[in-house]
């Protein structure tokens, strides 16, 4: 321990610092996959499935994923963390949104696109913490969910 406390000022500076590398990491897969959305509405749900599919396995092979996640969410320090790599991430979408949808004012299209990024988060944090539901299903519904959320 007094090892770690040369490097860093305490505990949650440790915890600050992975949490920021699982966000890129995730907000990585985020990119990739926003340079391939298409414009038709139709495939919108695979990609967000395939996505989801993809943060969830980047937070399970993460060391530490699932705390560290919970970590963003429940100390307020590090709560930035988590709300700063969501915006950004909406921010991709709504990019991605208005290129398809130039007529949706851009509030309501980033509204539509933070909406969907905090329900995929909720649902790869529940498949993290439980095992009672069927992951497949619950990706295939938090996809039609966030499709819902998004299109206008």
């Amino acid at each position: 321990a007094p090892t770690f406390y040369r490097y860093f000022e305490d505990k949650h500076a440790i915890l600050a610092v992975l949490g920021r590398e699982l966000m890129e990491a995730q907000n990585a897969a985020l990119e990739t996959a926003a340079a391939d959305m298409p414009e038709a509405s139709g495939e919108l749900a695979r990609l967000s499935r395939d996505l989801l599919r993809r943060t969830l396995e980047i937070t399970e092979t993460f060391e530490g994923g699932y705390a560290l996640m919970v970590s963003l969410r429940a100390i307020p320090s590090l709560r930035p963390i988590r709300l700063a790599s969501h915006a950004y991430v909406a921010e991709i979408l709504t990019g991605r949104f208005l290129e398809a949808f130039p007529e949706v004012p851009r509030a309501d299209a980033y509204d539509r696109c933070r909406l969907s990024v905090e329900i995929g988060y909720a649902a790869v944090e529940m498949l993290l913490e439980t095992a009672e539901c069927d992951r497949e299903r619950v990706l295939e519904r938090t996809a039609e969910a966030v499709r819902a959320a998004i299109e206008p």
